[in-house]
């Protein structure tokens, strides 16, 4: 009767370390396929590289043109396996630049003009900012306008929502984007000279719409 006993006490213990190590295993790998799941579907936060990443404008009236730059001194881009979930961009308007003219004198005063109520009026309305709303990703091969991205611009005290196609490469460390867009300024309340709103501006005339590149580029944090 003992050993009988014993026989079944060490059957149990037989079957109940076999069950044991195997729940055990089936643990183990749902915990490795979370962690392949997670490392797959991992968000990756890049800050962007204010010494990379500008505005460049161009903007046109009667037989004249100029260009500059925009500062974007801070902001970071959002990433979940190649599908951008997040855009920031801090734009300091203090930092408005022209490029093309060579003549220091009318080069400054230009920008200060830019800087002054006429335009941006920098002293009340110091930064511009860009916020994502939506972003499309395009089955493209890489290189090519792979996105349609949806934002908000708030500028001049006004915040408009703008669309405009964009190309992003990504890499290991880093993120780079460029967009083209066009702005109407008279939506932002920018109306100097404007020949929607004034009139017998002859040559004075300058256009309302602006021609903006967005460059950005930020590194992995």
């Amino acid at each position: 009767m003992t050993k009988k006993i014993l026989l079944a006490t060490g059957l149990c213990s037989v079957l109940l370390f076999s069950f044991t190590k195997k729940d055990d295993t089936t643990s183990s790998e749902k915990t490795n396929d979370l962690m392949d799941i997670q490392n797959f579907n991992a968000v990756e936060k890049f800050m962007l590289d204010p010494k990379k990443s500008k505005v460049e404008w161009t903007a046109k009236g009667v037989g004249k043109q100029h260009n500059g730059t925009v500062d974007i001194t801070t902001g970071s881009i959002f990433i979940d396996t190649k599908q951008i979930t997040s855009i920031y961009a801090f734009m300091d308007m203090k930092t408005i630049k022209n490029a093309d003219i060579k003549d220091p004198g009318f080069n400054k005063q230009l920008t200060d003009h830019l800087k002054s109520a006429d335009f941006f009026n920098i002293s009340k309305y110091p930064s511009a900012t860009f916020k994502l709303k939506k972003a499309t990703r395009l089955d493209v091969p890489e290189g090519q306008v792979n996105y349609t991205i949806v934002g908000d611009l708030n500028m001049h005290g006004i915040t408009k929502s703008v669309e405009f196609p964009a190309t992003v490469i990504f890499g290991k460390k880093k993120v780079t984007a460029t967009a083209l867009l066009t702005i109407d300024r008279t939506q932002w309340e920018v109306k100097y000279n404007s020949g929607n709103y004034f009139q017998d501006l002859g040559d004075k005339l300058i256009e309302d719409k602006i021609d903006l590149k967005l460059i950005l580029e930020g590194n992995v944090q």
